[in-house]
Parts: structure tokens; C-alpha cells; sequence
């Protein structure tokens, strides 16, 4: 399964770390899309090719940054080998296949978009945008479902949509106190 590398870099932002929810500690690959949630925050980016497998993986070790494309290899041994633009092998990586259901993200956003006068965000998460999408200005649109409905952030900038598969980023809202 050939994936582009910066897709699932951006995706591994968002997996979890040691969630007792097992299925979260990966990145999830479903026909044409990769995505990743940790509970707060979720991102899904489309691939050119789709994918036949459903997978949820952990890739063990950060991608190198000058790799263009990853295999996966599911059978057998579990790696991810990555090439660079040249198609020249660069790395391997263990990979861990978790079993389990991902979560719908459709059914966080909500269809109808209610009214906002605050909204509680962590602001650490927001900031996730310019890491996972790197551009010179990696400018976005913020969609507010209500105050205690999830805040969709997608891309304006042309270059981050076609580079990273039209993102949706999604972040949860906190309680608001005092």
C-alpha cells in the first residue's frame, strides 16, 4: 500500500499516545483517506489512489522528512519503507496493525451549524494547523458548530489543499467556566 509520506506525517500529529482506547494509537486507512484522532483533535486527508484495506496502523518511528512516498507492507513482517523523491529507499519503520473499529469522524460535525457566542478551545490545539500543514502561511477557515459542538478548520490556500488532500481538521471544544 503506497501512500504519500507528508499524509501520513500530518495524520501522525493526531493519533493517539498510549490511549487506553487502543484503536486511537494509529493512523486510520480507509479507501481514499487517512486519518487520525487522539479524542481532542482529528484530521482526514484524501489520497489520490484509493486503498483496498481498511488498517489502522502505528508506524513506530517518525518519518524521515525527505521522504516523498511509504509502503506499507501488512504482511508478514509489519514495515513502513520510505523513498525519497528519487524513489531511492531511505528508511524502514516497524509498524504495529491494531485491530479494531476507528471512529466515525463524519459524526462529529454536525450538519446544521447553530449559533456562537464563545467557544472554550485549547489553543495548543489549533496551533497543530501550521505543524501538521507546512506552508509558508498556512492560512485556514474556522466553522463553529454551536458552543459545545466540534470547530472544523479547513484549508484556503490552494497549494495546502492539493498537497494534503482538501484537510478537515477538527478540534473539540473545552468547558467554558467563571
Amino acid at each position: 500500500m503506497k501512500i504519500p509520506s507528508k499524509l501520513l506525517r500530518s495524520a501522525m500529529f493526531c493519533q493517539g499516545n498510549k490511549d487506553v482506547r487502543f484503536y486511537l494509537n494509529g493512523v486510520h486507512i480507509k479507501n481514499k483517506h487517512v486519518e487520525a484522532t487522539n479524542g481532542h483533535v482529528a484530521v482526514r486527508m484524501t489520497m489520490e489512489k484509493s486503498c483496498r484495506k481498511d488498517v489502522i496502523v502505528n508506524i513506530k518511528s517518525k518519518i524521515p522528512a525527505a521522504a516523498v512516498n511509504t509502503i506499507l507492507m501488512l504482511k508478514g513482517e509489519t514495515i513502513a519503507k520510505h523513498y525519497d523523491m528519487f524513489e531511492n529507499l531511505i528508511s524502514v519503520s516497524v509498524i504495529e496493525l491494531i485491530d479494531g473499529n476507528f471512529p466515525n469522524i463524519d459524526k462529529v460535525i454536525k450538519k446544521e451549524i447553530e449559533p456562537v457566542s464563545q467557544i472554550g478551545v485549547n489553543p495548543s490545539y489549533v496551533g497543530m494547523w501550521a505543524k501538521m500543514f507546512k506552508e509558508p502561511y498556512p492560512s485556514a477557515k474556522m466553522v463553529f458548530n454551536g458552543s459545545m459542538g466540534a470547530i472544523k478548520i479547513t484549508a484556503t490556500n490552494i497549494n495546502t489543499n492539493h498537497e494534503y488532500g482538501n484537510p478537515i481538521f477538527i478540534v473539540m471544544p473545552t468547558r467554558i467556566t467563571g
